[in-house]
């Protein structure tokens, strides 16, 4: 099995529907993560959030 590290970028712009969608099959790969990965994630996480939040308010 092919091993990867990845990081939050990479991850997320699999996930955001804004993003480019890279059609990455996680599940061929053993996946690691540096320490600081789901910190990353939830910081990004909020932020989408907050855009999403702010997009509402001001239609």
């Amino acid at each position: 099995m092919t091993v990867c590290v990845i990081d939050c970028s990479f991850f997320i712009s699999s996930l955001l529907p804004d993003e480019k969608n890279w059609n990455f099959d996680f599940s061929a790969f053993s996946i690691y993560v540096p320490s600081i990965f789901f910190l990353e994630c939830l910081n990004v996480l909020a932020t989408a959030l907050k855009k999403t939040t702010n997009n509402e308010r001001s239609i």
